[in-house]
């Protein structure tokens, strides 16, 4: 299967969504059930959680993947390149998954990769047209366990203040 960009609607989805107690890092609200970019056959769906504002605080999303969730950062940017391909880069500023996942980093990653590339809202014409580029500022940490990920600070350490 790949990715598809859904509607949480029905009460089962709701359940699965509201079971991980998602939280916006910004406000330290829990996140309604919305949208979610999700393969059911592959039991993942990746998720915004908040951020983005004007480009001074980085967008982050977790992406769960058969109920481990990995937690990331990243500022978006887009630009023509020689051919006049857009490119469209991801520059990762933090990559927070499970010890369990670290054997599977690199499925994990490019399961992440699809899931934008696959959901994004582009007529086929300019997904052909477009090249999709994933830089990592750091090294992907596998670290967390348990609820680490509920850590409101994971993500944007040196951006909020306390």
């Amino acid at each position: 299967m790949a990715f598809v960009r859904e509607k949480i609607t029905t009460e089962e989805d709701k359940k699965i969504f509201n079971s991980f107690e998602f939280k916006n890092p910004l406000y330290n609200e829990l996140i309604n059930p919305g949208y979610w970019r999700i393969d059911r056959g592959r039991n993942a769906f990746m998720i915004g959680l908040g951020g983005g504002a004007q480009n001074e605080i980085p967008e982050c999303y977790a992406f769960v993947w058969n109920n481990n969730v990995t937690l990331f950062s990243f500022h978006q940017e887009k630009r023509r390149n020689n051919a006049g391909q857009m490119e469209r880069i991801w520059n990762i500023l933090d990559f927070w998954a499970p010890k369990c996942l670290a054997e599977q980093g690199n499925e994990l990653i490019d399961m992440i990769k699809e899931a934008f590339s696959d959901t994004m809202m582009l007529s086929e014409e300019k997904r052909r047209e477009s090249i999709f580029i994933f830089n990592f500022e750091s090294e992907p940490k596998f670290v967390l366990e348990g609820d680490d990920y509920k850590t409101r600070d994971i993500l944007f350490g040196g951006y909020l203040e306390n």
